[in-house]
């Protein structure tokens, strides 16, 4: 088995370098919020790259190694392989996988693309709430969400409040949405 080193653009700007045999199932796991804790809170917005390194240890190593350059040197070891780079790590279980069944493939490409595409949403919505209401937002981290959970919520209809956090907040009711949070995490 050929262990890959990718390079990951996050949404803030940020990188995120790792390593995976399977380097297409590692990006859904990043983009579902279920690998690395960078990746959680800072929403990857696509697959660099990805160069085929060897076993799991050498992999590993040189992940170490590449972790501490600086973004710059980052992008500058990966861009020879950002044009194709899975012309350079061929993946026979990926497609071995969508062998005999594509309609399938197809459908759970289009799932990849509307959950990435929702991280991104709510990254932004994250974002736009830091900015806009911040007392909000330290309320939110203070209460025990994560970032990431709390773009989610911000997102999610409340029967209660008739609508989602996001939609009061861009309507100008923000104090209605504080009040909301506090009297559920306060008992109130």
């Amino acid at each position: 088995m050929v262990w890959h080193i990718y390079l990951l653009e996050c949404l803030d700007g940020s990188t995120y370098t790792g390593i995976a045999s399977d380097v297409d199932a590692r990006y859904l796991q990043h983009v579902r919020g279920q690998a690395a804790q960078h990746t959680r809170v800072h929403p990857p917005r696509t697959l660099v790259s990805a160069v085929p390194v060897g076993s799991r240890a050498q992999a590993g190593h040189l992940e170490k190694r590449i972790k501490r350059w600086p973004k710059a040197r980052k992008i500058a070891f990966f861009q020879p392989y950002t044009a194709d780079w899975r012309s350079y790590c061929p993946n026979p279980s990926a497609q071995e996988r969508g062998q005999g069944m594509p309609e399938l493939l197809a459908v759970l490409e289009q799932h990849a693309e509307a959950i990435h595409a929702l991280a991104v949403t709510e990254a932004e919505v994250w974002t736009a709430l830091k900015q806009r209401t911040p007392a909000l937002a330290q309320t939110l981290l203070q209460s025990g969400m994560k970032e990431a959970d709390a773009a989610r919520w911000m997102c999610f209809p409340i029967e209660s409040l008739a609508g989602s956090p996001a939609q009061l907040i861009a309507r100008g009711e923000a104090n209605q949405v504080l009040a909301y949070v506090l009297q559920v995490t306060q008992r109130l």
